[in-house]
């Protein structure tokens, strides 16, 4: 059995098991939204840490994305780019440019589990897929 992992950087993970960021942004979007994702954090943290659900997503220019989620949300601009997580210019630097797409996907679930860390994966760049073994398989028991 496959199972889907997404790497997030520590403070972006951190503010989204906290609730505070509600988006977390892709320039390549996964393919499977409402799957629930293991969270790896990446360095210096570098281990799985939770779970992440996604109940949709959309792709705008990434200097029309606070307008985006304001107008999604029917919330004011400055909540907006609050419960992005990321500011506007981190945003734009990440796309590569204003004009330069980017998939926001809405986060519907997040949870901190620390059953995860035991586990050692090679982390993916982005999102991927793990083939997920058994307890004790991987010790050979």
């Amino acid at each position: 059995m496959n199972v889907l992992v997404m790497s997030i950087k520590p403070p972006y993970a951190e503010a989204i098991y906290s609730g505070a960021k509600h988006f977390e942004f892709r320039k390549k979007p996964p393919t499977n939204l409402k799957a629930v994702y293991l969270v790896y954090e990446s360095a210096p943290v570098s281990k799985l840490t939770g779970t992440v659900m996604f109940c949709g997503s959309f792709t705008v220019r990434a200097g029309m994305m606070v307008e985006f989620i304001s107008r999604l949300m029917k919330v004011n601009k400055t909540l907006a780019r609050e419960m992005m997580g990321i500011s506007e210019k981190e945003l734009i630097a990440y796309a590569g440019g204003p004009n330069n797409l980017v998939t926001a996907l809405m986060v519907a679930n997040a949870e901190r589990d620390s059953h995860y860390e035991q586990y050692r994966i090679r982390p993916p760049q982005n999102w991927g897929t793990i083939r997920a073994i058994r307890e004790g398989v991987e010790n050979g028991h």
